[in-house]
């Protein structure tokens, strides 16, 4: 009879540590949630990805970029890292009027104000000061979807990786 005693030692801290990871995953999660918020910017910089935004009137005139006049949503992102999930969002209440767009009317308070005219149907004139009353009315409100908060093909690549390595290492 033969027997085999085979020290298992090293197989069961391994296993303990797989398992304490698998139970425990936030910094992995936070890991993730860093790569989202960098394919989201990248979606901003590249003004639309996979496919290419609508560019906006501004961004036309102004040779500037859509969606980043003065980069409040574009710096907006936060990373909520939990013990079994991450979200990436914005507080930016625009937001998902500019990811879904809009095609609707709205209602609009408009607030007692001095209008200031100095032209008049596109030729200059002396200044000329209006009183307008407080009123409320009716818009028409286009904002074609421009869908910021994707997750690229790529991004799971490197999120498997991170995923793979954590389990394995716990970094």
């Amino acid at each position: 009879m033969i027997t085999i005693t085979v020290d298992t030692r090293e197989i069961d801290a391994l296993l303990h540590g797989l398992q304490e990871r698998v139970a425990h995953p936030r910094p992995a999660m936070r890991a993730i949630g860093e790569i989202v918020r960098s394919s989201i910017r990248e979606n901003f910089r590249a003004g639309g990805r996979p496919a290419s935004w609508v560019k906006s009137k501004r961004a036309e005139s102004q040779s500037g970029q859509t969606l980043r006049d003065r980069n409040i949503l574009y710096n907006s992102f936060t990373i909520k890292a939990t013990g079994r999930s991450v979200e990436v969002g914005t507080n930016v209440k625009y937001a998902a009027a500019h990811h879904f767009g809009i095609n609707k009317t709205v209602n609009q308070r408009v607030r007692a104000h001095i209008r200031r005219i100095t032209q008049a149907f596109g030729k200059p004139i002396a200044l000329r000061e209006v009183r307008v009353k407080a009123h409320a009315r009716q818009m028409k409100m286009r904002l074609p979807a421009r869908p910021f908060m994707l997750v690229q093909n790529e991004d799971w690549d490197d999120i498997r990786e991170i995923v793979g390595k954590f389990l394995m290492e716990g970094k």
